[in-house]
């Protein structure tokens, strides 16, 4: 279905990353910079869409 870059943000650190979803019906796969599996904590989980002509505006603190 589709694949991309991603920022993960967990525990107060902020790291580089992919998703990925092969089909339609398969979760979303998030990857850390060394292409493993990047686990997501219990609870709530905030995602974000950003155009990628908006990577270059957005900030992070």
């Amino acid at each position: 279905m589709g694949s991309g870059e991603a920022w993960l943000a967990r525990n107060g650190r902020i790291i580089k990353g992919r998703w990925e979803k092969p089909t339609v019906l398969s979760r979303t796969i998030f990857l850390g910079p060394d292409k493993k599996p990047y686990s997501i904590a219990r609870g709530s989980v905030w995602i974000e869409v950003v155009p990628k002509e908006m990577m270059r505006k957005a900030k992070y603190e």
